[in-house]
């Protein structure tokens, strides 16, 4: 069946689930979750992604380091903000 994921609109209300090959495909908005592994020194574990992935191939997971204050600001307590 696929990995899903639930597809929302542009104020994040859930409008159905759908398949997360389908969402990324068509573009449309969709959650996402990500695990931030942080050491007792605050520093964060990035790993880069493989050359032949098919999402953002040798890229870094999380996106760093300007994802970071995201992860910072669902710490604290906040909502992130979708760019």
């Amino acid at each position: 069946m696929g990995e899903q994921a639930e597809r929302v609109d542009e104020r994040d209300a859930i409008l159905t689930v759908v398949r997360r090959h389908d969402a990324v495909r068509h573009g449309w908005l969709h959650r996402v979750a990500t695990v931030a592994c942080r050491d007792t020194a605050g520093r964060f574990l990035v790993h880069r992604r493989p050359e032949g992935a098919a999402r953002f191939p040798g890229g870094y997971s999380p996106d760093a380091p300007e994802a970071f204050h995201r992860y910072l600001a669902v710490d604290r307590g906040e909502r992130p903000h979708h760019a």
